[in-house]
């Protein structure tokens, strides 16, 4: 049995703070030049660019569609054969082949695993979760973990130019409020089912601060309202008591139900 070490969105604390610590952190000098003008013209083309992959990083075989990826959250840890690091849980996967299975001990449990390879180069990629022991953790059953280090975004950057980021704009009126390369993990409950949490929210106001009781503990937060037609999108946690739940602080949950992707 090997020495992994998985953690989920519930209990990666210390990847989170780290995170937090680098919240700020724009991916180029381009950021800060994201406007919602500046989106609005790069939509025309979003067409253009199709789907966003993930490719074996030694082949560049495709392996996983962006949109699949559930939470970018993960970690593996196994130093005897030189694995460490940041990991993507998806939905989906392709062009992959899988191993034999094995019981195999992470943080959050005992689970059944196969190890998933690169059918072009036979790259060991991640794993995928076969079974999960823990009933809290049945959730991962059927999905697959990518590791960060063997996987990389296959976009050609001339298209990237053309379409710029993609956006999710409020339902009721299509204002932007949030970039899609800002979702940290799409694996939240909102009041009205499914929610996402973001780095940072756009064209958004805030309401008055409250304590709210979630399932995760005791939080101080404020509501979230689009700009222009002031509908609750969600909230923002300006506060969380419980020390595993402080990655969230400064970050902002939107409700699925409330937003929808724009053009792509």
């Amino acid at each position: 049995m090997g020495n992994f070490a998985s953690r989920d969105a519930s209990s990666s604390v210390k990847e989170a703070q780290r995170v937090s610590a680098t919240s700020c952190r724009p991916k180029d000098s381009r950021r800060k030049h994201w406007d919602s003008e500046s989106i609005q013209d790069w939509l025309e083309m979003a067409e253009l660019a199709g789907p966003r992959v993930y490719s074996c990083c030694h082949c560049w075989n495709h392996v996983c569609l962006h949109d699949d990826v559930i939470s970018k959250a993960f970690h593996v840890n196994n130093f005897t054969k030189g694995r460490n690091g940041r990991a993507f849980l998806s939905s989906h996967a392709m062009n992959i082949t899988t191993g034999a299975k094995e019981d195999r001990q992470f943080m959050t449990g005992l689970h059944t695993v196969t190890d998933i390879h690169c059918r072009g180069c036979r790259e060991v990629l991640g794993w995928k979760y076969e079974r999960a022991y823990e009933e809290s953790q049945k959730y991962k059953e059927g999905k697959f973990i990518f590791e960060k280090d063997k996987i990389v975004q296959k976009n050609s950057r001339e298209m990237a130019e053309l379409v710029g980021p993609r956006v999710y704009s409020c339902r009721h009126c299509r204002n932007h409020v949030c970039l899609l390369d800002d979702i940290i993990s799409k694996a939240f409950q909102g009041r009205n089912g499914h929610a996402f949490l973001s780095y940072h929210a756009m064209n958004v106001t805030t309401g008055a601060k409250e304590d709210r009781q979630l399932m995760t503990g005791l939080h101080m937060i404020t509501n979230i309202h689009c700009r222009d037609c002031q509908e609750v999108l969600g909230w923002k946690y300006e506060r969380a008591y419980e020390e595993s739940q402080k990655y969230k602080e400064g970050r902002f949950i939107f409700e699925q139900a409330k937003i929808m992707q724009e053009n792509w």
